[in-house]
């Protein structure tokens, strides 16, 4: 049977530094007073692939998300394994959430490490402003729910009067205009042997109506023939990516990916693009919804020179096939060969002009007419330009 959920206006005198707090029954009301206070509307919906697919996945599984940050907000489980996952339905549906698993008596300590300190539901934790908070909630079995706001157990608001939430989907909404630090949403009679569980899905924040982008770090580091970048913003802004833009020496400027954004989620690429003996100028932008983009300052680095070299085959010894890997550390004629132990030339792997790099080669154990060659030891010799390197590999037949 559908209960109404009771509107309240609670001051709470437990919490000096905070104002009103309001729950809400029905999404237009909060929305109204969301406007009506001069704050913008962001809407979080956990079925994002894009944010929240990295921890829809089996529990226990050890690439397992235990959080996720998004919307200025750390979500995370506060049972203490930590752990979180999403539904995959439809977005923006108001039908599914997040959860954790096992679920715990909250009062009890059953399926719970700390009892009294666990249970289902989750946590969130402010990086950045947020006036206001509101989604959608399903609890099943008749499960109990409290609104807890920051750390605050002892002074936990329960969801509804009759102290059981049915199995329907209902909006609640809290409005603190001074913001909060975090905030929790518990079924506390939920066990895994009753399979009790809430949802809470597709949550409505009140934010500034001004929002800044800050890039707060953005490092690029040269790491042999690669460089590695790291990022870090902070925002409560919604946004669409990331991309990065290389610019070498001579103005040519690349963006890293070439098609497509980097996702939300990342917060570093490596970008092995790059020659020895080179400088680039890397810059991080931001990307918006609309396209437009916040952009980092430049960040300059330099690819140090190399010498030539030539890497022993793998594996070896070999049957039927190996790899040859080989460096080159300047534009020039580079010439790859196979000799017997007699010197007689057997194969000619690569032949060409090569600008510096790394490449790797393979040998299939055949002669120039492709005809396998016997067991032995043979020899191959890297040219480059008037430089020859050799080393020795072993054919077991």
């Amino acid at each position: 049977m559908k209960r109404a959920i009771l509107f309240f206006l609670l001051m709470l005198f437990s919490y000096p530094a905070h104002s009103v707090l309001t729950f809400y029954t029905d999404e237009a009301a909060y929305l109204t007073d969301v406007t009506s206070l001069g704050y913008r509307v962001a809407t979080e919906g956990f079925e994002d692939d894009l944010v929240w697919g990295t921890v829809r996945t089996v529990i226990n599984d050890p690439n397992y998300g235990s959080l996720i940050i998004s919307r200025g907000i750390t979500w995370a489980s506060n049972h203490p394994e930590n752990q979180i996952t999403t539904s995959n339905g439809a977005a923006l549906t108001g039908s599914w959430g997040f959860y954790s698993i096992p679920h715990g008596n909250f009062g009890t300590g059953t399926d719970c490490l700390t009892p009294g300190m666990c249970g289902d539901g989750f946590i969130g934790t402010r990086l950045d402003t947020i006036y206001a908070v509101g989604g959608w909630v399903t609890g099943t079995y008749g499960g109990r729910l409290n609104v807890i706001l920051d750390g605050d157990t002892l002074n936990a608001v329960e969801f509804d009067g009759a102290n059981h939430l049915e199995n329907m989907h209902q909006f609640f909404g809290v409005i603190e205009t001074v913001g909060f630090t975090t905030f929790e949403f518990r079924e506390m009679e939920g066990t895994s042997e009753d399979a009790k569980y809430m949802w809470a899905d597709d949550f409505t924040f009140g934010l500034p109506l001004t929002s800044d982008v800050l890039i707060t770090n953005f490092n690029a580091n040269a790491r042999g023939l690669s460089v590695e970048l790291t990022w870090r913003i902070s925002t409560d802004e919604a946004l669409a990516g990331f991309r990065v833009y290389r610019e070498d020496a001579g103005g040519k400027i690349l963006s890293i990916p070439e098609a497509g954004l980097l996702s939300l989620s990342e917060t570093g690429i490596t970008d092995s693009g790059v020659l020895p003996g080179n400088e680039y100028t890397y810059t991080l932008a931001v990307v918006r919804p609309d396209g437009s983009e916040v952009r980092s300052l430049d960040t300059r680095v330099t690819i140090e020179m190399a010498p030539a070299h030539l890497s022993q085959n793998y594996p070896n010894p070999f049957n039927p096939g190996t790899r040859i890997g080989y460096f080159v550390d300047k534009e020039a004629d580079v010439s790859l060969r196979i000799y017997d132990v007699s010197g007689r030339h057997v194969r000619t792997l690569s032949e060409r002009r090569l600008p510096p790099g790394e490449y790797v080669d393979m040998w299939n154990g055949q002669d120039e007419q492709g005809k396998p060659v016997v067991s032995g030891i043979y020899f191959y010799r890297l040219r480059i330009g008037k430089n020859t390197l050799t080393r020795r590999m072993v054919l077991l037949r």
